[in-house]
């Protein structure tokens, strides 16, 4: 019966700017290996180096748009306004995708009608045997725990607590429930506030071991642009500790923010200090006050969706490792 029901629509978005060759080669790896049926959308930041032009030369069924706010999460929950798939696909501009992946993505959510998110197992694209990511699970201080730590199998299906935004594939039905991405987050963090979402409002995520390859470039070389290299990191990790702190806030339940608030604060403060940029957790708790009413605003808006406990979510995709 499921073999003739109508193929789900992959709608693939990716944002950039200024990343020309890189965005060419994401395409290109679309193009080369996904099925039908499928659209892509591109949304340009206003790009200086010649991107949409070359796009739209090379893509011509690419539907490019044109979005002046800063931010690689806006600019993708913008470019979902557009989408007409049943499926959204966020691909990082620095990614290609291999063979298969529309297959395994459409079979899975076909069969797993609880299923809400897939992420795919992250490979380097310069060195092809290294494993980036292979979706997290929950610490018992609900922090955040790479499945490459726990020294788990990366070869075979899973449900996670959260995959990374390289390669994340949401149901466009949840998406547009949620309300998308958190529009407020400009760096950072949007993977797993939405992650967080979809188990409450009671959709699962799963990790599929299907390969995305992946240059990393932000978190190398941070963000923003006539900025040093230090300057860019260090608002890279301001901006991901203050998206850290705000998802905390806005998404755990009551017991949940009494009882793990102190240790997000030294979890964020030990990540800060080894990476080298500690002042970056200060600057973000000034953001993170700064916006706090709003904040407040956002933890109203979306109490309504929650139908699992945190204590739930705990059980299904909790470890007993300690960060």
């Amino acid at each position: 019966m499921l073999s003739n029901a109508p193929k789900l629509k992959i709608s693939f978005i990716i944002s950039a700017h200024n990343r020309r060759e890189l965005v060419l080669r994401c395409l290109n790896s679309i193009f080369a290996y996904a099925t039908q049926p499928f659209e892509v959308i591109y949304v340009d930041g206003c790009s200086t180096d010649g991107t949409v032009a070359a796009v739209i030369k090379k893509f011509p069924s690419v539907r490019v748009l044109i979005y002046d706010r800063k931010g690689v999460t806006p600019a993708r929950n913008f470019g979902a306004r557009f989408a007409t798939g049943d499926l959204l696909a966020f691909i990082d501009s620095d990614a290609e995708i291999a063979e298969g992946l529309t297959e395994a993505v459409r079979s899975q959510f076909t069969k797993d009608s609880e299923v809400g998110v897939l992420g795919c197992k992250i490979i380097s694209i310069d060195d092809r045997n290294t494993i980036v990511d292979a979706g997290g699970l929950l610490s018992p201080f609900w922090t955040y725990v790479s499945r490459k730590k726990l020294k788990a199998t990366c070869d075979s299906s899973t449900y996670v607590y959260m995959v990374v935004g390289t390669a994340f594939i949401v149901k466009k039905s949840l998406f547009l429930k949620l309300g998308g991405f958190d529009n407020d987050f400009f760096y950072g963090g949007e993977d797993n506030d939405f992650c967080w979402r979809s188990w409450m409002a009671g959709f699962k995520v799963m990790y599929l071991p299907i390969t995305v390859y992946h240059k990393g470039i932000a978190y190398k070389w941070g963000i923003g642009e006539k900025r040093s290299i230090i300057t860019r990191r260090r608002y890279l990790f301001r901006s991901s500790i203050k998206n850290g702190l705000v998802s905390f806030f806005k998404n755990a339940e009551a017991t949940t923010l009494l009882k793990f608030s102190p240790v997000q604060l030294v979890y964020f403060f030990l990540w800060s200090i080894k990476e080298g940029y500690p002042e970056a957790m200060f600057l973000a708790l000034y953001d993170f006050f700064k916006d706090f009413k709003k904040t407040l605003h956002k933890r109203w808006m979306v109490k309504p969706h929650r139908k699992i406990r945190d204590s739930q979510i705990m059980k299904l995709v909790g470890t007993n490792y300690v960060y």
